[in-house]
């Protein structure tokens, strides 16, 4: 398990570094998001399928008379299992446009927008 703040550290690359902060900054709730980090793309991924544990019903407390025993309750758990997603988008910046700064703010404005994307998401999905 990893934070986006985590992720960041050791990396190389300085674009992977503000995507996420841009990230952290723009939703405190992806900052403090707990990331499954389950697939190592640095050694070929996985087949990008998922299973883990969740309880159905929890196990529960309940008061009992002296003398008297606890009523037996275990929780209830299933295996879910999902395909993973990848999760991203391109454009392309033509050797004109990294050469002339006004439009490369432009290009950085769209790289902000795209950036907002994944808030916009995990609001809209269920």
């Amino acid at each position: 398990m990893v934070t986006l703040e985590q992720a960041k550290i050791g990396r190389e690359d300085k674009m992977y570094g503000q995507v996420i902060d841009s990230l952290r900054r723009q939703s405190p709730l992806m900052d403090k998001m707990v990331f499954d980090d389950c697939v190592s793309p640095s050694v070929g991924g996985s087949n990008l399928s998922y299973s883990y544990m969740r309880t159905k019903t929890p196990s529960t407390a309940d008061f009992r008379e002296i003398g008297k025993e606890y009523n037996e309750d275990t929780a209830a758990r299933e295996q879910i299992t999902t395909h993973l997603k990848v999760f991203g988008g391109e454009y392309k910046v033509d050797r004109v446009i990294a050469e002339r700064p006004a439009l490369l703010m432009r290009l950085l404005i769209r790289w902000k927008k795209r950036l907002r994307q994944p808030r916009i998401c995990s609001t809209t999905q269920s």
